[in-house]
């Protein structure tokens, strides 16, 4: 479902179940957020939104395979690590 190699880890465990709530384009800023103990919801973030979530932020592209996300994590974010 996802193509990483960021530096910091994507925030998902083993035995996650993973709920796209808005909608996802190419381009998109998104964020992980938990739900619950085993739910994550993806969420797309505003220009307002990027600025003010404290999380890691990522970058939408298509991946190498259909049905697959190619995640990059916002830069901003991988200055700080």
């Amino acid at each position: 479902m996802f193509e990483y190699n960021g530096t910091l880890p994507l925030p998902v465990k083993a035995g996650d179940n993973i709920e796209v709530v808005d909608d996802i384009k190419r381009g998109s800023v998104i964020c992980f957020h938990r739900q619950s103990e085993n739910l994550i919801y993806i969420r797309t973030l505003s220009p307002e939104g990027i600025a003010n979530y404290p999380g890691p932020k990522f970058i939408v592209d298509a991946g190498s395979t259909p049905g697959t996300l190619k995640l990059d994590l916002l830069q901003e974010e991988a200055n700080q690590s």
